[in-house]
């Protein structure tokens, strides 16, 4: 069903409110929905609810559907991100139902009066619109999945912790098999992740989270070596999950996971120009975000293009995969160049080559990336992966030289930023 004239004019008329009101109206829908309906509490992170994060999105979105309730063409990019999120958490049509009742109640009660009828079904309509079109983005994803990826399952599947490693001490890399002995792990696009649910608190509830695939190509722990998904997770604080992973978490736990998923070399795998394709490569790389990195940066060595990969650290106990660094750096002296930035001095000295460099003290700044000019700027591929503040530090430098946002393929370890 779609809006009619009348009830598009009301839902421009919303904007003043949702401008206003917005947070406190999702803030609001939130409490409301995970305290009544406990189905959908494992979709939903705590500590976003906590800091407002998820709700400032809900509101953003909201507001941002209203003033493009003619045309939602401009929203495609971000509604695409959201897409991408639900596929890895499971996220079904039965669940739409729920938020949208949920937040036509949050609505009607706090607008009371205001909240005629004609406002709450030019809601409803406007909702369900936009639902069915996230509804069928994911189906097409999880069918493209499952029909790409070799050996891939559809929702989730029973696996158990394999084996686990200290990386640093804020860092634990995991492994996880599939319970099935005969089933065999499925393939994956450098860059992917998983998403896994599991209970924190012995059963009573579940949490879901999608981590980055952290396996490399080659090496002991690929997963031709070990037939295992690795995440490497790192200690958050406040973070329910990652602190159960560092704390609690054991070799043989049961848990669920899905079959991989993700974007981020989707343009690269997708392109038959071959120009294009051949293009040198910058991988920018905030703390954790190293982790999808490990396979997108063997990737592109592996297929001959030129890579310039920068590394950047609060501290070395935030440093993780060092001796991957090394050996891909002694295994491509000539084609991979890495630059490590340390944001505090150093208390020992790194091991560095001639085309591995590691900067103390300081933080990637512009002046590293002047090798990329306004004449230039298009003879690169651009991927970024790190916390919000790196990347809209990075966003704001590139797009300084000129360089088209659209072209950056991009993964914020955080909800989807507005």
């Amino acid at each position: 069903m779609s809006l009619s004239a009348s009830q598009k004019s009301i839902i421009k008329a919303s904007i003043p409110f949702l401008e206003k009101n917005g947070v406190e109206l999702t803030s609001n829908f939130y409490s409301f929905m995970l305290e009544n309906h406990p189905e959908v509490r494992p979709f939903f992170n705590k500590a976003h609810q906590i800091s407002k994060a998820q709700p400032k999105i809900l509101a953003f979105s909201l507001n941002a559907y209203a003033k493009n309730i003619d045309d939602i063409t401009p929203l495609k990019g971000f509604v695409r991100q959201i897409v991408e999120k639900h596929v890895g958490l499971q996220v079904k049509p039965q669940h739409y139902d729920i938020v949208g009742s949920c937040l036509l109640q949050t609505m009607k009660k706090m607008l009371g009066d205001a909240a005629t009828d004609e406002f709450i079904e030019a809601w409803k309509v406007a909702y369900y619109d936009l639902a069915n079109i996230l509804i069928q983005l994911e189906k097409e994803r999880y069918a493209e999945e499952l029909q790409q990826l070799k050996n891939s399952w559809p929702g989730f599947a029973d696996a158990h912790v394999d084996k686990i490693v200290q990386e640093t001490p804020l860092i634990k890399s995991v492994y996880f098999k599939l319970d099935d002995e005969k089933a065999t792990i499925s393939d994956f696009y450098p860059g992917q992740y998983i998403g896994l649910r599991l209970s924190t608190d012995g059963g009573e509830t579940f949490q879901s989270r999608e981590y980055s695939i952290s396996n490399e190509l080659e090496g002991p722990s690929s997963i031709k070596s070990s037939n295992s998904f690795r995440i490497s997770v790192k200690r958050i604080e406040g973070g329910v999950v990652s602190n159960y992973i560092h704390d609690t978490l054991k070799v043989g736990d049961k848990l669920r996971i899905t079959s991989p998923f993700g974007k981020l070399t989707e343009p690269w795998l997708k392109s038959t120009d071959e120009t294009e394709r051949a293009k040198p490569v910058n991988v920018f790389v905030g703390g954790i975000g190293i982790t999808p990195n490990v396979s997108i940066t063997e990737h592109f060595l592996k297929m001959g293009n030129p890579v310039k990969l920068f590394l950047s650290n609060a501290d070395i106990n935030s440093r993780v995969f060092g001796q991957w660094v090394s050996r891909i750096s002694e295994q491509y002296p000539k084609q991979l160049q890495v630059k490590e930035f340390i944001t505090e001095p150093a208390a020992t000295d790194l091991q560095t080559s001639a085309n591995h460099q590691i900067h103390y003290g300081r933080r990637l700044e512009q002046q590293d990336l002047d090798f990329i000019t306004k004449e230039n700027v298009n003879d690169f591929q651009y991927f970024m992966v790190g916390p919000v503040p790196y990347m809209q530090f990075l966003h704001e430098i590139l797009g300084s030289k000129g360089v088209n946002p659209n072209v950056i393929n991009s993964e914020e370890f955080a909800p989807v930023h507005v």
